[in-house]
């Protein structure tokens, strides 16, 4: 059976891949020979025949000339034939320089024959060459008929008489004196071309055939191989199942597998466990066996109702007893049959519950941790409270009595245009007590101000960090119409310190030198780790781990300009790429850059050098902090990237005016800047400098959609992630170079309409709000960019817990069977987003 099964898989081999091959060079080998070949023919016979047509017009203007001249009375009528004849004779052209012209009259009777000098002035009526054509007076015939045209006929070759070959001869009457004028080429010449350049086609053409075939024999060795492979995966996948048989049967704990109310399978540890055949448990349904707390687990499962992951029941034996156990299930759907795998525990021992009660410990934590970052995460309008206000110029003691009243911490102060002038919090009034101040005193002589707000769109953990850079334990929350609509104080973010990423920027925001910084940064692995396991989302991974690193950068800029003093010019502290996107991971490189004011040409020196020192301390502590210097040199070290605001816009300028896909491989980051220190009018200045550039400058969407389709996905033939086969990274792909599609994506069309986000997730929100995309194709751009990001933060988190450097580079051989599924579809989907961005800017998909 399997020999017949080999036999037709060779078959279906020869009718799908070795026919159409062979089919293919028989077509090429017939068009050669049956149109190729003949149409060459054709065309250099046309060729020559419009040669000796042109040269004997050429010929044919000497007599015109020597005509005129006998007209103008310059000459006479046989001067000026001898002289046409002179000049006609003594014509050569060819390789040779041996193919001439002769003349013959209408008679005919010939003129002049540089090689046959005993014709001349004989009468050709007669004379006939070896096929017996009367050559001469088919000439005069032709001339009288149509003027001028073509003839053939045998004639002696060149200069050497004895020997005589074909000719064909163009021919053409001169009217004022009754001459004809002839020139030919020998076809023997024709034919020796003809057989030059077929010989080169048929060359050619073997060679294409000789490649083809052996391409045929390489694509059949590898689509042997492959079968051979495909083989050799079947009988793996068995030998797997196999030991996944044996697998499952040798453990220890019992697992069964439960399809529309009955056991569908059960290891020999539940058959154990509890006293029945495999037979006789296939007739049992699974409700006669449990009782306890887990009754309704299963009931639950199946409706969707979120359960825990393990369920304490009691199970009951063959034998009437009961034992206590815990139940780990996952719902499946098998052959279009709706159940569920259940790992069972036996804790019916002390060791057991022991274990269990770690386990639970485990999970408690990590469910602290999920509400920690649900509650960090969510917008500030949850938690406001409403805004308690008063005149500016009430009494302190009407204001104490309002806050009383509305028991709120904190009043707002109004001006008489009703706008808030200040704030007062009880702190303030703590202070008025402590002091003796009269309480009659205008409450405006003690208000703080101006008056620190925040959006009502910013997280609590934004909030948190607000208020800590700000020293205020009070916030005025603002809508988007930037109407304050509420009041969050401190008392209400407390909590937020005990959670680990507020902690840690904590600690870097109270470091008093670098050092303590670099140190604090080294927990951020583990804090990824932890949030991670927790399954939060990328989005909050991404944010906290740019947080961290902003800060970082603002407190070394800080310390850098209390090293070197006050700065000589307005400047801005940039960052690029990742950074700029707010997407950075634990493999982050420093791209970052310096733009400051204009200055006068005697102040560039002073500027540049200090700039200069700044960007050095900065990049070095940045580099001890565990942010790798750029390999392209994109730092504010490089004095290319630390310059002034003109001449970071004749930098956009000559990218987009003068773009191709090459530079923009190099620059595109740049479009990603973002401020992260300093005065933000500079590089509001420079987005708006780009924006406009780009609306009069179409043509570089096309070069950078043409950058964008650069990446391909890496999946080959049949489905299977493709690797790098030698090097360094040798059985990888680069997770980041997967990530660029996406990410070029949203940058191109942001650009397009003027969006300044720099963060890809917040550009695909922005453009579906605008109605720049769809619903679906916003939705799964997310989950590309969602599933991308977190396996790269998985995977260096690993890197690192093994003592290893961190990379972008996964080995497919390490994921899982579904993350593995996923991949290929997110690269499918990858494919997607290039098509439609295709079709958008270069108008083919």
């Amino acid at each position: 059976m399997r020999e017949k099964n080999a036999n037709l898989e060779m078959f279906n081999f020869f009718l799908k891949i070795v026919l159409p091959v062979l089919l293919t060079v028989v077509l090429f080998a017939v068009s050669v020979f049956v149109v190729i070949i003949p149409a060459f023919k054709n065309k250099i016979m046309d060729d020559k025949k419009e040669m000796i047509h042109e040269l004997t017009d050429t010929a044919w203007s000497i007599l015109e000339e020597s005509e005129a001249m006998y007209k103008s009375g310059e000459t006479s009528l046989e001067e000026a034939k001898q002289r046409a004849i002179f000049r006609v004779q003594a014509l050569r052209y060819g390789n040779s320089r041996k193919d001439y012209f002769w003349i013959i009259d209408m008679s005919p009777k010939m003129i002049s024959h540089p090689y046959k000098p005993e014709l001349v002035g004989k009468d050709l009526t007669n004379y006939q060459d070896q096929a017996h054509r009367k050559l001469f007076l088919e000439s005069v015939n032709l001339v009288k008929k149509s003027g001028s045209g073509f003839i053939s006929y045998m004639w002696q070759w060149k200069d050497q008489p004895q020997r005589v070959e074909q000719k064909l001869s163009y021919v053409k009457g001169f009217k004022p004196w009754g001459w004809i004028l002839g020139t030919g080429i020998y076809l023997e010449d024709v034919k020796q071309e003809i057989s030059l350049m077929t010989n080169r086609i048929f060359a050619i053409s073997l060679g294409i055939m000789g490649f083809v075939s052996l391409l045929l024999f390489f694509v059949a060795q590898q689509s042997l191989k492959i079968e051979r492979e495909k083989e050799s995966a079947k009988e793996g996948l068995r030998e797997s199942r196999e030991k996944y048989k044996a697998l499952v049967e040798a453990s220890t704990e019992g697992l069964i597998m439960f399809l529309e109310g009955r056991f569908f399978h059960s290891n020999l540890a539940f058959l154990s466990m509890m006293g029945y055949s495999a037979a006789e448990l296939e007739k049992i349904n699974f409700g006669e066996i449990i009782s306890g707390t887990g009754d309704n687990y299963f009931e639950s499962l199946f409706e969707g109702v979120e359960v825990p992951e393990q369920c304490e029941t009691r199970l009951k034996r063959k034998d009437g007893s009961f034992f206590d156990a815990i139940l780990s299930s996952t719902v499946i759907s098998f052959a279009g049959k709706k159940g569920f795998v259940s790992i069972v525990k036996d804790v019916s021992g002390q060791k057991q519950i022991e274990q269990k009660k770690l386990e639970e410990e485990r999970e408690r934590l990590i469910t602290e941790l999920q509400t920690a970052l649900f509650f960090l995460h969510q917008p500030l309008k949850c938690c406001l409270k409403e805004v308690a206000s008063c005149r500016k110029n009430s009494s302190i003691k009407d204001a104490a009595q309002l806050m009383r009243k509305r028991q709120s911490t904190c009043l707002l102060l109004e001006s008489e245009n009703g706008d808030f002038a200040g704030i007062v919090t009880d702190n303030d009034m703590s202070g008025v007590v402590a002091k003796g101040t009269d309480a009659h005193t205008p409450i405006s002589e003690i208000m703080s101000f101006p008056l620190v707000s925040i959006s009502n769109q910013a997280l609590v953990l934004e909030a948190a960090i607000e208020m800590q850079e700000k020293g205020v334990d009070h916030l005025a929350v603002r809508d988007k119409d930037e109407k304050i609509i509420g009041i969050i104080g401190n008392n209400e973010l407390l909590q937020v310190q005990r959670y680990s990423p507020a902690a840690t920027l904590h600690e870097i925001e109270k470091a008093e030198n670098a050092e303590e910084i670099i140190s604090t940064r080294d927990k951020l692995p583990i804090l990824v780790k932890a949030l991670i396991d927790c399954g939060a989302d990328t989005k909050s991974i991404t944010k906290i781990n740019s947080e961290i690193s902003d800060l970082i950068l603002k407190k070394f800029i800080t310390f850098a300009i209390k090293e070197l003093g006050k700065p000589p010019a307005q400047f801005s502290f940039m960052v690029m790429g990742s950074e700029g996107r707010m997407e950075e991971t634990l493999l982050t490189d420093q791209d970052n850059a310096i733009i400051y004011e204009d200055v006068p040409a005697e102040d560039k020196e002073i500027v540049e050098i200090y700039f200069k020192k700044l960007s050095e301390i900065i990049c070095e502590w940045l580099g001890k902090a565990g942010y790798k210097k750029c390999e392209g040199n994109i730092m504010a070290t490089n004095p290319k990237w630390r310059c002034s605001l003109s001449e970071w816009e004749k930098y956009f300028t000559e990218w987009i005016t003068a773009a191709s896909p090459q530079h923009l491989l190099e620059f595109n980051i740049f479009f990603d800047f973002r401020s992260i220190y300093g005065g933000k009018q500079l590089t509001n200045s420079l987005r708006q400098h780009i924006d406009e550039l780009l609306a009069i400058t179409p043509q570089f969407f096309l070069h950078l959609a043409q950058n964008c389709l650069l990446y391909n996905p890496p999946v080959g033939m049949f489905g299977k992630i493709s690797v790098k086969t030698k090097g360094q990274h040798a059985e990888t792909f680069s997770v980041k170079e997967a990530m660029k599609p996406i990410i070029n994506f949203a940058r191109i069309y942001c650009l397009k309409n003027k969006i300044d986000i720099t963060n890809t997730l917040f550009r695909l929100d922005k453009l579906l709000e605008n109605g720049l995309i769809s619903e679906s194709t916003h939705q799964e751009a997310v989950q590309v960019y969602n599933f991308l990001i977190q396996l790269r933060f998985k995977h260096q988190v690993l890197l690192i817990e093994s003592g290893k450097e961190p990379d972008n580079y996964i080995n497919p051989k390490n994921l899982t069977a579904a993350e593995l599924d996923i991949l290929k579809e997110v690269f499918s989907q990858t494919a997607a987003f290039q098509s439609k961005l295709s079709f958008d800017f270069k108008g083919a998909a």
